[in-house]
C-alpha cells in the first residue's frame, strides 16, 4: 500500500440567525415581494416592480432594503425611481437582466450589471451612490459597455480573498465565459476569458435567439458554475475564485426541444437543481462520480418550473405560478428534498418566471467541517457576522465540545447530526447539520505480467481486471478504482485512463491506481500497478538440419532455459533435457519455458532432420588470361553444397577468385558427406616485364602454362616477326633476339595448348 490521501471539504450552511442579510429582501414578478429577515418569508405587497423575468434586489447587512431593479429602472427604498435611475441597458424579459454587486470597501457604492434579451444588446454596468440625495441615492455612472453581444445570463461570487467579487457572463456566438473582477478601484474592464463548454454560435435573429436565455449560477462556495442554455443543454463547470478561470465542462442534459431555464445549488453545493419550462425540475447529485447519470425528476407540475433561488432559510424557492413552490431540504436526495407546490401566497402580487439573483457567496455561511474521511481529525467551525460569546457543540456521537473551532475524531464511519448552540449577546441560536464520515479505502500495489506471445511488446490490457487485486477484499460497491499514467494525475483524480482499451507503451511501466469512496471522491488511496511484458525464450535452432545419409546422427542444445520438451512428428515426448541426440530423420519440435517476474513463458519451435545432399560429379570453368581470374564450379546433383580450393576452408559460394596456377577443387555436402575433388589450372600472363638483370621481372612467360605439357608460346614483335618460341620447359623470354637486347615496346604472343585452343594478346617490355 503506497499512501492514503484526503482532501479538505468545507460544509457550509445558511441560516438567517447568523447570516448576512443583503439577500433578505426580494422583489420580483408582478409587484411581488418577500422579506426573510425574521427567518420565515413574509409577503411584501409594496413593490413597484413589474417584470416578466429579470430582477435584482439589494439590502444592507442588517436586512434593510436599499434599492431594486428590473434591469431598466432602479427603485429606491421609497419605491420611487432613483434619480438618473431609468433607461439602464437591461430588459425585463431578460432571464437575468440585472445583478447588484457592492463596491468592495465602499459602503455607499454599488454596481448594477445588466444584460439585454435575445442577444439584442450587451453586458453593461452602472454605478449607484447611496450617499447622494439624502440617502435615496443616485445613478452616477450609467451603461458602461463591457461586451456585446452576450446571452441573458450573469452571476457573481466573491474572490478567494473574501473582498473582491467576480461577475461572470457568457458571450453569444462562441463558447466564451467572461469573468470581470470588481475591486475597491472599480470594475476591471479586462476579463478573464475561458473558452469551454457549449458553443452558442447561432444567428442573432429568428428562433435561435431563444437559446440565449437560461440562468447562470455559481455555487455558494464558488467552486462550481452551472449554466442553462435553452434548447441547447445544461452544463456543470469548475470555477477558480482565485484566477477567475472556468474549466472542466460536464454536460448534464442536452436537447434541442427543452427550454432549460432555472438553476440553483443547494447550500452545501451537494445538489444542483435545474428547471425546464413546462416540463419538470431535475435534481443532480454533485457528489456522484457520474453527475449526469444521477439525474432525478421531482415530478413538478408544469406551471412551477421557472426560476430557482436559494434563500437565507436554506430553502430553494420556485417561480412559475401565482404562488411560489419550495424545496424544503435541498441537500437531501430524491423526494426527500421535500418539494412542495403553492406554499407562498404572494397576496396582491404575482410570480412570473424570474426571482432575484444575489452574489452567491451570501449563502456561504454556517457550520463548517474539514476532514470527513474516517481516520482524519475533523475540524469544526462556525461563521457569524457578529462576535460569538459561546459555542456549544454536539458531534452526534455522544461527544460534545465548547469553542468556535473544536476538533473531533469519530470512532466509526457513518452519518452524524452535528449541532452547535451559539450565544451572541442575548441572542441564542442552535444550528444543525447532517454530515457523513466516509470509510477511508486502502490501495495495494500489484503487478500485471504477461508473455510477449506476439512479439510486439505492446498489448491491449483491460485494467478493470486489476481492480479486485488492488482492492484486496474491500467492497467494490463501496470503493471504485481508476488508473493514471502518473502520480500527480492520480492524486488530482484527473486524466483517468480508459480501463477497457488501455495499451501499454513499454515492456516495463508503472501506472498509478486510485481507490476512492464511491460517494466521496475526497477519501482515496493510491498504489502502483506494475505492467511487465516478458520476452519469450528464444532457443537457437535452425529450421533444417542435414546429416550424412549413411550416419544420420545429430546432437542439439536446447539452450539455457527452465524446462525442455522434445517431441517427434507424432507429438510424442522423446526428451526433457537440455541436450538431445537424434539418430533418425524426420520432423521434430522443442518447447522451452522460462520463469520471469513470477510468470512462466514458453515457446515451441519446429525443425526437420534431413539427409544431406551429396554431390555426384562436378566441373570447373576457368576464365583464363582474364584480369579477374575466376574458377566457377558446376555440380551435378541437387543444390546444398560446400566448396573449397584448399580442402580446409569450405564456403557456400561456388566461385573462387584466384591467381594463375594449379588448384585442387573440393566439393562436398553441407554436413561434410561425400567429398569430390579435381585439379584445375588457371592461366595468366604478366602485362609487362623489365629484363634488367635485377632479379625482378627479368623473364616473361605464361603463368600456369607449365602444367600444359604440349603447349607452346610464340612471341612476335609489332611487325609480326617471330622472336622466340617457348615450351613448357622454358623459364621464359629474357627480352633478346639472336643475343641482342630488344627495345622497350609492345610485343605480341600466341598461346596454343594441346587441345588446339589459341589465345592472342600483347605485353610490354620496359627498360
Amino acid at each position: 500500500m503506497k499512501k492514503v490521501a484526503t482532501v479538505v471539504l468545507l460544509f457550509l450552511y445558511a441560516q438567517q440567525g447568523m447570516a448576512q442579510h443583503e439577500s433578505a429582501i426580494w422583489y420580483f414578478g408582478d409587484h411581488a415581494g418577500l422579506d426573510f429577515n425574521s427567518g420565515a418569508p413574509v409577503v411584501l405587497e409594496n413593490g413597484a416592480l413589474n417584470t416578466a423575468e429579470g430582477c435584482a434586489t439589494m439590502a444592507d447587512s442588517r436586512g434593510n432594503l436599499l434599492f431594486y431593479t428590473d434591469g431598466v429602472t432602479v427603485w429606491g427604498n421609497d419605491h420611487l425611481p432613483m434619480p438618473n435611475g431609468t433607461d439602464l441597458k437591461g430588459h425585463s424579459s431578460s432571464t437575468q437582466s440585472a445583478i447588484i454587486v457592492p463596491a468592495p470597501k465602499n459602503p455607499d457604492s454599488y454596481y448594477i450589471f445588466t444584460t439585454y434579451f435575445q442577444v439584442q444588446g450587451g453586458l453593461y454596468y452602472s454605478e449607484v451612490d447611496l450617499s447622494l440625495h439624502g440617502g435615496r441615492g443616485d445613478v452616477t455612472k450609467k451603461n458602461v459597455l463591457l461586451q456585446n453581444p452576450v446571452t441573458e445570463k450573469i452571476t457573481a461570487v466573491k474572490h478567494q480573498n473574501g473582498t473582491d467579487v467576480w461577475v461572470i457572463g457568457h458571450d453569444w456566438g462562441n463558447n466564451v465565459y467572461r469573468a470581470y473582477l470588481v475591486t475597491e478601484s472599480g470594475v476591471v474592464n479586462s476579463p478573464v476569458i475561458s473558452a469551454v463548454g457549449f458553443s452558442l454560435d447561432y444567428a442573432t435573429s429568428g428562433n435561435d435567439v431563444f437559446k440565449s436565455r437560461g440562468y447562470l449560477k455559481a455555487s455558494p462556495d464558488g467552486r462550481k458554475l452551472a449554466a442553462c442554455h435553452s434548447f441547447v443543454g445544461i452544463e456543470l463547470l469548475d470555477f477558480d475564485t482565485g484566477t477567475g478561470k472556468v474549466s472542466g465542462p460536464e454536460v448534464l442534459m442536452q436537447s434541442t426541444g427543452s427550454d432549460f431555464y432555472g438553476l440553483e445549488f443547494s447550500p452545501y453545493a451537494d445538489m444542483l437543481y435545474a428547471s425546464i419550462i413546462n416540463k419538470d425540475i431535475y435534481q443532480f447529485d454533485l457528489k456522484s462520480k457520474d453527475v449526469a447519470a444521477s439525474k432525478y425528476a421531482l415530478s413538478v407540475p408544469p406551471p412551477m418550473t421557472g426560476a430557482l433561488q436559494l434563500a437565507l432559510d436554506g430553502k430553494i424557492y420556485v417561480a412559475g405560478s401565482k404562488k411560489l413552490a419550495v424545496i424544503e431540504s435541498p441537500e437531501k436526495r430524491g423526494m426527500e428534498c421535500g418539494f412542495r407546490p403553492n406554499v407562498i401566497d404572494l397576496g396582491t402580487g404575482h410570480s412570473n418566471y424570474g426571482l432575484p439573483p444575489f452574489i452567491t457567496s451570501y449563502f456561504n455561511l454556517g457550520i463548517q467541517a474539514e476532514g470527513l474521511c474516517f481516520g482524519d481529525t475533523t475540524l469544526f467551525s462556525i461563521v457569524a457576522t457578529e462576535p460569538i460569546d459561546t459555542a456549544e457543540w454536539d458531534f452526534g456521537d455522544s461527544y460534545t465540545a465548547s469553542g468556535e473551532n473544536p476538533v473531533h475524531s469519530y470512532d466509526t464511519p457513518g452519518d452524524y447530526t452535528v449541532s452547535v448552540t451559539v450565544q451572541i449577546g442575548t441572542k441564542i441560536k442552535t444550528e444543525t447539520r447532517d454530515i457523513t464520515i466516509y470509510e477511508n479505502p486502502a490501495a495495494f500495489d500489484v503487478s500485471h505480467v504477461r508473455c510477449d506471445s506476439e512479439g510486439t511488446g505492446t498489448y491491449r490490457i483491460d485494467l478493470s481486471g486489476m481492480d479486485d487485486k488492488i482492492l484486496n477484499g474491500q467492497d467494490p460497491t463501496q470503493f471504485q478504482v481508476s488508473y493514471y499514467r502518473n502520480e500527480a494525475d492520480a492524486s488530482a483524480g484527473e486524466n483517468a485512463l480508459v480501463k477497457e482499451t488501455y495499451t501499454n507503451t513499454a515492456t516495463r511501466e508503472t501506472l498509478f491506481a486510485r481507490v476512492e469512496h464511491v460517494d466521496w471522491e475526497h477519501c482515496f488511496a493510491l498504489s502502483e500497478l506494475a505492467i511487465v511484458i516478458n520476452q519469450l525464450p528464444r532457443p537457437v535452432l535452425q529450421e533444417r538440419y542435414f546429416t550424412c545419409p549413411d550416419r544420420p546422427y545429430l546432437e542439439l542444445d536446447g539452450g539455457d532455459f527452465e524446462s525442455w520438451s522434445w517431441r517427434d512428428g507424432e507429438e510424442r515426448v522423446i526428451g526433457t533435457s537440455q541436450i538431445m541426440e537424434f539418430t533418425a530423420l524426420g520432423n521434430y519440435s522443442l518447447t522451452v519455458t522460462m520463469g520471469q517476474n513470477g510468470t512462466s513463458c514458453g515457446i515451441t519451435v519446429f525443425f526437420e532432420l534431413l539427409p544431406s545432399e551429396v554431390p555426384e560429379d562436378f566441373s570447373a570453368q576457368v576464365t583464363h588470361f582474364s584480369e579477374d581470374l575466376t574458377i566457377t564450379v558446376q555440380v551435378e546433383g541437387q543444390r546444398h553444397f560446400q566448396y573449397s580450393i584448399d580442402g580446409e576452408h569450405f564456403q557456400e559460394g561456388n566461385q573462387f577468385h584466384v591467381d594463375p596456377g594449379k588448384y585442387t577443387i573440393f566439393v562436398r555436402g553441407k554436413d561434410g558427406c561425400s567429398t569430390l575433388s579435381k585439379e584445375v589450372v588457371a592461366l595468366g600472363y604478366r602485362k609487362f616485364f623489365t629484363p634488367n638483370n635485377d632479379g625482378i621481372n627479368d623473364l616473361w612467360n605464361i603463368e600456369g602454362g607449365e602444367y600444359f605439357s604440349e603447349s607452346r608460346v610464340l612471341i612476335f614483335d609489332r611487325y609480326g616477326k617471330l622472336l622466340r618460341k617457348l615450351t613448357t620447359n622454358d623459364k621464359g623470354w629474357d627480352g633478346t633476339y639472336q643475343g641482342l637486347e630488344m627495345p622497350s615496346s609492345d610485343y605480341w604472343f600466341r598461346f596454343e595448348d594441346m587441345e588446339g585452343s589459341v589465345f592472342n594478346a600483347h605485353f610490354s617490355l620496359k627498360r
